[in-house]
């Protein structure tokens, strides 16, 4: 994307890449144009993006290796026992049992590379003891719902 820490990300991985033989360049433009040029024209080959969480992680999972899903680019098929696993984490309300089919899920995304992760960027929020009510969102993005100063 366009902001500062995106083209800063986009430098330090031209410069990785480059030490590994690879070369190329990034195009910048804003969230939504960049995410439909990718995701529904296929005019790139490759997106430099940012995923927040979900409420749930099926939800994650779901959204970004069901074959026919938005953010699947290729509607490349998942490996064998991803949706019987993925449909057993969303089956029941049991946590151990979620957490075993999520475990497996998560398990043959890494082993067969769907997600090849290159960075990780912090989010943090500092405040000081006059800072009432300010929570942290499983989406990633601050909400300053009935947050108030004391004092």
């Amino acid at each position: 994307y366009n902001d500062q820490s995106s083209v800063q990300m986009q430098e330090v991985l031209l410069n990785q890449f480059a030490k590994a033989g690879i070369h190329g360049r990034f195009r910048t433009g804003t969230i939504p144009g960049m995410s439909a040029d990718y995701f529904a024209k296929k005019q790139h080959d490759l997106l430099l993006s940012a995923w927040t969480g979900r409420p749930d992680p099926s939800l994650s999972y779901s959204l970004m290796y069901t074959r026919d899903t938005y953010f699947n680019a290729g509607h490349v098929s998942p490996p064998e026992g991803f949706d019987e696993a993925l449909l057993a984490s969303r089956s029941t309300d049991d946590i151990d049992q979620r957490k075993q089919a999520l475990a497996k899920v998560q398990h043959l995304v890494m082993d067969n590379a769907l997600v090849v992760p290159l960075a990780f960027r912090q989010s943090i929020i500092a405040t000081n003891d006059k800072v009432r009510n300010l929570r942290s969102n499983l989406l990633g993005k601050p909400k300053f719902d009935d947050v108030s100063l004391n004092g």
